[in-house]
């Protein structure tokens, strides 16, 4: 039986989803995907020692793919959907994840909390155009906690 993080919530049933996919087969394929790129990527060469990792931010969650894949680790994971992005955050919610709206073009309230991990996937590329990159890096080294990860996947 699958748990609540991998469940595709029922009302994505005939709509499309972020990838273009009918979006059951979209949510699956990504969390499948994030399955992968944590369980091959992440926890085995990327120089990270996941005992000292207590809390984890997604920059860019699109279903919380991410988050369902670090399920079985002891880490908390807040779920950035960006304002310029599509509305996933219920779907996060549904999966019982926790998870928040941003643009990234402006400041983060972290208190009371700094993050051991900020994973950004794709995020740069998309804010490019609309944001000043260098006070977006800057925000992030605000984030993190001294020796904190940050995880770029990106073409930008």
């Amino acid at each position: 039986m699958a748990s609540k993080v991998e469940d595709t919530p029922y009302w994505l049933n005939g709509k499309t989803g972020v990838y273009g996919k009918p979006a059951p087969e979209d949510f699956s394929s990504d969390y499948n995907h994030w399955k992968n790129v944590v369980l091959h990527s992440y926890m085995n060469g990327a120089g990270i020692n996941w005992s000292s990792v207590r809390n984890v931010m997604d920059m860019r969650a699109i279903y919380g793919g991410l988050a369902a894949a670090l399920k079985d680790l002891k880490v908390w994971v807040m779920n950035v959907v960006p304002t310029d992005s599509p509305d996933t955050l219920p779907i996060i919610y549904k999966r019982g994840l926790f998870g928040m709206y941003h643009d990234w073009c402006e400041s983060f309230s972290t208190y009371p909390r700094s993050y051991d991990l900020l994973h950004a996937d794709h995020l740069f590329s998309d804010i490019k155009k609309r944001c000043n990159l260098v006070a977006v890096f800057a925000e992030v080294d605000r984030i993190l906690r001294p020796e904190g990860k940050l995880i770029v996947r990106d073409n930008a």
